[in-house]
């Protein structure tokens, strides 16, 4: 049976439609940092709204935007994320497609404590409310969970169930039930809800959706530890954040249950329709080797539709949107989201970057890689590059400081393959925290090299002997021409 007969929520597989505005609402401390990176990858950064306290800064004219106006304004968008509400931001989207990331309620209240706690340690408070919440740190986790100001009550009281409902989080005049009934309603509505503690799945989840890339590797943001954030946690504190957070519990119970039915079915028709992967797993004839190997026959077969005709050529920054593996977030002031700087990204966590480019294996290309800094001199000289698992040498042409130009020649036979794509595969011998790069910086992502472009051009064609004897008559007769 199909799930959403069975539920009343949102069938699983969608096609975005260029008037969709995909729109994540990003709860604080649910991994949202991380999933939005994977998310900014499938869109141009013209198709991504800014968070909403930088939309002025890329958009000056949203300043002048009148509240009415707002919707019209917001159609240019094709992904809408940050820190808001579903009853906040509901009102202003004409083609909504929600997503949201969901996490244990007691586990997610640990961590807003350490997170606050941490900040005032820093001294640092971004708004008044932030101080505020810091302050309320200093007596202990429990003092912090019972806090009766507002604005800290409001973030350790059930504050998924407040921002997914359909009443103002800040709002009195509904009952409980009403409030849980109305976030139950919303998340049903939703095309994914995901879960913090199955981040991977839910990944995976996401790319069955939407038919892209499976990405199985990139790096955690903004996560200081990876230790179970209730271990060493008093069994009564851990009782007085589960009744303060009961409509949560709720919530969450049938977002584990939607979740897990969801993949079940996500696995189901991977299974029907892929039965035999085309190729056994690396690692071993493992379910979720199985799982990624079908999930990558549907990739293809989505990319298929979603990117129509061949192109004869590829001029690729990173202000588009990518198709592959090995790639940290867009580098630049408000996420490399500024339209008229050509920012880069950094490869990593891992030793191997992947793009795919519908490009028509038709003719021979000059492939065309633009670094512009390496995490250390022998990482930029251990690259190999490939093309559908065929070597390609490259040659430094140019390099002056940090920017490196390098090139090879693509043969049109290591373009031919069964899929709608050309994979390019970027291999480095190692990676290092960015720490290490950048002095004084406090990221630690792992990077190897950054790049800023890459660009395949037919390979313009050689004149004969006979062509070029003419060519040489031509301009000796006709130097202006």
């Amino acid at each position: 049976m199909n799930l959403a007969d069975g539920m009343n929520i949102a069938p699983l597989e969608r096609r975005l439609t260029p008037a969709d505005q995909l729109c994540f609402i990003h709860l604080p401390k649910t991994a949202g940092s991380t999933f939005t990176a994977i998310l900014d990858a499938q869109f141009h950064v013209q198709s991504i709204c800014p968070e909403p306290h930088h939309v002025a800064d890329l958009y000056p004219e949203a300043i002048a935007t009148p509240p009415a106006e707002l919707r019209e304004f917001l159609t240019r968008f094709n992904l809408v994320r940050g820190h808001f509400g579903y009853s906040e931001i509901d009102p202003v989207l004409t083609q909504p497609l929600y997503l949201t990331m969901l996490r244990d309620p007691v586990d997610r209240v640990i961590s807003v404590y350490e997170f606050f706690k941490r900040a005032r340690e820093r001294g640092q408070a971004e708004t008044a409310d932030y101080q505020t919440l810091m302050d309320a740190t200093a007596d202990g986790l429990l003092a912090f969970v019972q806090h009766p100001n507002p604005v800290v009550r409001l973030r350790t009281s059930n504050f998924q169930t407040r921002q997914l409902s359909e009443y103002a989080p800040e709002w009195t005049d509904c009952s409980d039930a009403e409030r849980l009934a109305s976030a139950q309603h919303t998340l049903n509505q939703f095309v994914f809800a995901g879960l913090t503690e199955r981040f991977h799945e839910s990944v995976l989840l996401l790319s069955y959706i939407f038919g892209w890339y499976p990405v199985v590797e990139y790096q955690n943001l903004r996560v200081v530890s990876k230790q179970p954030r209730r271990d060493g946690v008093p069994a009564t504190v851990i009782d007085a954040i589960a009744t303060q957070n009961q409509l949560d519990l709720e919530l969450y119970q049938q977002a584990k249950t939607r979740f897990e039915a969801q993949f079940v079915e996500m696995q189901q028709a991977l299974q029907t329709r892929y039965p035999h992967p085309p190729a056994k797993p690396e690692k071993s004839d493992t379910a979720s080797a199985m799982l990624l190997a079908r999930l990558e026959q549907h990739y293809a077969h989505r990319y298929a539709e979603q990117h129509g005709d061949r192109v004869e050529a590829i001029d690729f920054d990173f202000r588009q949107p990518l198709s592959g593996m090995g790639w940290h977030r867009r580098n630049g002031k408000f996420n490399g989201l500024r339209l008229d700087t050509m920012g880069f990204r950094w490869t990593g966590p891992g030793t191997l970057s992947t793009l795919d480019f519908p490009l028509s294996p038709t003719l021979d290309y000059t492939l065309s890689l633009h670094i512009v800094r390496s995490a250390a001199p022998d990482i930029l000289d251990s690259l190999t590059v490939s093309v559908n698992d065929q070597t390609i040498d490259m040659a430094r042409i140019l390099q002056d400081g940090d920017l490196v130009l390098l090139k090879g020649v693509v043969p049109q036979a290591a373009l031919v393959s069964n899929r709608p794509f050309v994979r390019l595969c970027l291999a480095v011998n190692r990676t290092l925290p960015l720490t290490s790069v950048r002095q004084g910086s406090a990221d630690a992502r792992l990077v190897g090299l950054a790049i800023q472009r890459i660009q395949m051009f037919p390979v313009a064609p050689r004149p004969s002997i006979g062509q070029r004897f003419i060519q040489k008559i031509r301009h000796s007769l006709f130097p202006s021409r």
